[in-house]
């Protein structure tokens, strides 16, 4: 998962957070200033913007145990699912995941959970 892809999965769920805020009738601006402080404005012209830092990560750390305990079952379980359902594709678990695609047992949690570990991931 690249930035962009990441930024605008994480920004589309700020937005509902954002909009779901009571009394919340006025824009709202985020300005990141670091990789771990940013500088929050309730509204745009009208008051003191607030800094904030954050000195670690707690949503990348609880989605990163997520991963970190299913991930390799439920890949395993995704892989033994796909070679029974199609019989066509290869049987070893190395040369299927090399053709590995979404379209494959679609509705398998494996699925989600390799969007996850590609968000966590730190490259």
């Amino acid at each position: 998962m690249n930035k962009e892809e990441k930024v605008n999965l994480l920004t589309a769920w700020l937005a509902e957070v954002v909009a779901e805020k009571k009394a919340h009738d006025e824009p709202c601006a985020v300005t990141f200033l670091s990789a771990n402080e940013v500088q929050m404005s309730e509204t745009v012209n009208g008051s003191m913007p607030t800094n904030k830092v954050y000195p670690g990560n707690p949503l990348k750390s609880l989605l990163r145990t997520i991963v970190k305990c299913y991930y390799a079952d439920e890949e395993k379980h995704w892989l033994e699912m796909v070679a029974t359902e199609y019989a066509e594709l290869p049987d070893e678990p190395d040369e299927l995941e090399k053709v590995y695609s979404p379209a494959l047992c679609p509705e398998h949690i494996y699925h989600a959970l390799r969007e996850l570990k590609a968000l966590v991931a730190d490259n």
